[in-house]
């Protein structure tokens, strides 16, 4: 009987692991979803430096409810944040993209 070598190539059994800052540049709703509502439930929300990610959300087409409770914590702590003005207009934005009416970032919005 003679042995058949199979050859793979390095790392084909690894499965294929974007890291969350890969998901964002995705600007795929789809697969930030849920990787987006483990981190907000980690607390990293709160950072100043979170606003990039609630405004890739929001830009990318994300659902603002989602992000609601957590970006109404953020605007509590940084208001007079230079970045709270970006965050506001991307909130609106995507209020009236999804057909809702956005009075604040705390999950109280209705459909039009």
């Amino acid at each position: 009987m003679s042995a058949t070598a199979t050859i793979e190539p390095a790392g084909a059994r690894d499965a294929f692991r974007p890291t969350f800052s890969e998901l964002l540049a995705s600007e795929d709703v789809a697969l930030l979803r849920e990787p987006l509502r483990r981190w907000m439930a980690t607390g990293r929300g709160r950072r100043e430096s979170a606003a990039i990610v609630y405004e890739a959300w929001l830009l990318a087409g994300g659902e603002p409810g989602l992000i609601g409770e957590s970006l109404s914590a953020w605007l509590a702590l940084h208001d007079r944040s230079p970045t709270a003005q970006l965050l506001y207009k991307a909130w609106l934005t995507a209020g009236v993209a999804h057909g809702l009416a956005l009075s604040q970032p705390d999950g109280a919005c209705s459909p039009k």
